[in-house]
């Protein structure tokens, strides 16, 4: 059963004649403003590109999967979102770039030489120039650094205190050596 708002107040109040002032508030969502909230997993998956060709607005974009390589860096764990899912994927290249390119029609790999990597040193044996060096800092002298400068910086002196506790004792063919040597 219906009853107006006007029968419902006259009775409430008991009056023949009652002016109401009736006000109407509205509570406006982001659905009216044609916004829809992303799924999570959505949220930091690629979409396409908005350009003017394309009649879709923002909301209705997908995720283009079919174009979109996966890569380790996607995949890595600091990053929000698809963690899990995008570990699990298959992924064409985990961090090398190959010698070639994968041909969609064949759907096999075909190999280019010129794409195979290549160091290229320069020879520097007669080259005369020294690194530079700004003519800022203050002469330094110091003789040439050997690996028996090294030693004797780090091990020299553990080692002697190990032969003079006893922990160390000279065998015969390190004798047999330093005598060769001499």
């Amino acid at each position: 059963m219906f009853i107006s708002k006007d029968i419902l107040l006259k009775s409430l109040f008991n009056c023949k004649s009652l002016t109401v002032n009736v006000q109407r508030t509205f509570a406006l969502s982001a659905v009216h403003f044609r916004r829809r909230i992303k799924h999570p997993t959505y949220q930091y998956f690629p979409y396409q590109k908005y350009d003017s060709s394309n009649p879709l607005p923002h909301r209705d974009r997908v995720p283009v999967w079919s174009r979109l390589q996966l890569t380790t860096k996607m995949a890595s764990e600091h990053k929000p979102g698809g963690h899990k899912l995008w570990h699990a994927m298959y992924m064409a290249h985990r961090g090398v770039q190959m010698p070639g390119y994968f041909d969609h029609q064949t759907g096999k790999f075909v190999y280019v030489d010129d794409m195979e990597p290549e160091l290229v040193v320069p020879d520097l044996t007669d080259f005369k120039l020294k690194p530079y060096v700004s003519y800022n800092v203050t002469e330094i002298t110091q003789g040439q650094f050997l690996a028996r400068d090294l030693f004797n910086a780090t091990y020299a002196k553990s080692i002697a205190d190990e032969f003079k506790s006893g922990q160390i004792k000279a065998t015969d063919d390190d004798t047999e050596e330093a005598t060769e040597k001499n």
